[in-house]
């Protein structure tokens, strides 16, 4: 498998863990699903930090790309007096249909609701980790500029090998947006520290785009 059809398949988990998710979590459950996820952040970030963080999600959830989302999932959601009209002029089928959709609909504004949140708390995991992640870069360079000096071998193989190893530690964030389970903030961290390694191995073996003569 080639990292272009790695790629896509990540992307693709994305899209479907975020339309599928208010599938599997309909109605109360989704709620309890959002109130188990600002817990966890609290409890991890502490009452101070995870407030800034909860305030500064809910600017983010109504002045970005998730605000369009929830305005196109109200669009299609129907009124409780509507939905009564239908029960009664229509039977309980439509009537059925329509909660469905209601109860779809609202769990895809939930799941952007979430989406928002741990976009911020990866951002936040990212600042505090930021020194940990150059030193992996200066690490793989250095091990780099090492071989270079001592004529060692640079391998692909262990180049293409690291980079499909790294690929799942790169979309993991973007996957971890809307996976529709609940996971602790501080699996970020964890996630950090297990891609140093392949990351400095993946540049201590890149191949120098110029050659020197």
């Amino acid at each position: 498998m080639d990292i272009r059809t790695h790629i896509r398949i990540w992307v693709g988990l994305f899209a479907i863990c975020l339309f599928v998710s208010p599938l599997l979590r309909k109605g109360e459950s989704m709620h309890q699903f959002v109130e188990v996820e600002i817990k966890a952040t609290q409890e991890t970030f502490g009452p101070t930090f995870s407030g800034w963080i909860l305030d500064s999600v809910d600017a983010l959830f109504a002045n970005s790309p998730a605000a369009a989302v929830v305005a196109v999932a109200r669009y299609g959601t129907t009124g409780k007096d509507r939905e009564e009209r239908i029960a009664r002029n229509l039977g309980k089928g439509a009537h059925w249909m329509v909660k469905t959709a209601n109860s779809y609909f609202t769990g895809i504004a939930l799941a952007a609701y979430v989406a928002c949140m741990r976009l911020l708390i990866n951002v936040v995991w990212f600042g505090m980790l930021a020194p940990v992640l150059i030193a992996a870069v200066i690490d793989g360079f250095a091990q780099r500029a090492i071989k270079q000096y001592v004529f060692g071998t640079i391998r692909p193989a262990a180049f293409s090998l690291m980079a499909m190893i790294i690929v799942p530690f790169v979309f993991a964030p973007l996957l971890y947006l809307t996976i529709p389970v609940s996971v602790s903030p501080t699996i970020i961290p964890i996630w950090v520290f297990l891609g140093c390694m392949p990351l400095a191995l993946l540049i201590a073996n890149t191949q120098p785009v110029f050659g020197q003569h």
